[in-house]
């Protein structure tokens, strides 16, 4: 599928590719440019802190790290980790 159809009516991305920032700042660039300007733009890794990320963007506001609590099927829990970049409504 491409990426252009998968975000256009997004309001939520998680985004869980490779740990190597420059590929998430490459993704970050067109993802900023697909998906709605209201859409939370959100990192799966545990590695790499959305502030390395957010400023590719036009919303740092809306750019946070999320994770999944294991197994993910049985814990319904998910932690949303805020960059000083993050907006109080991202993440609430």
């Amino acid at each position: 599928m491409l990426l252009s159809v998968a975000v256009k009516d997004a309001d939520y991305v998680i985004e869980a590719i490779l740990e190597v920032l420059d590929l998430k700042r490459k993704i970050y660039t067109e993802l900023d440019k697909l998906a709605p300007k209201h859409a939370i733009l959100a990192t799966n890794s545990s590695y790499i802190v959305s502030s390395r990320i957010a400023d590719v963007t036009s919303r740092p506001d809306k750019v946070c790290n999320l994770h999944f609590f294991n197994p993910a099927l049985v814990m319904k829990l998910a932690e949303i980790v805020q960059g000083s970049h993050t907006c109080n409504l991202t993440s609430g």
